[in-house]
């Protein structure tokens, strides 16, 4: 999980969402950026799998302090599930 939230942050701060001007970047919710992100992939043939279910049972137990990454995956998740059933 550390893992994820280091290659997140790393992600951010390297300018990978650099596209969007800074009015934007605060308007553009967690969730979004994992459905972006999930585009991104699919476009590089490059989706993976996060584990969901362990990430949200890390959140329970950590009193809400993963949420941010939950609700990535979340977004990663749904959109790699929707553009998969599109094609």
């Amino acid at each position: 999980m550390i893992n994820l939230h280091q290659y997140l942050k790393s992600q951010y701060e390297s300018g990978v969402y650099s596209h969007y001007d800074v009015q934007a970047k605060q308007q553009v919710t967690d969730y979004d950026l994992g459905c972006q992100h999930a585009r991104q992939d699919f476009s590089n043939h490059q989706l993976h799998h996060y584990p969901s279910m362990l990430l949200r049972f890390g959140n329970l137990i950590l009193r809400g302090k993963l949420i941010e990454i939950v609700l990535f995956v979340q977004g990663y998740n749904d959109q790699k599930r929707a553009l998969q059933n599109k094609s």
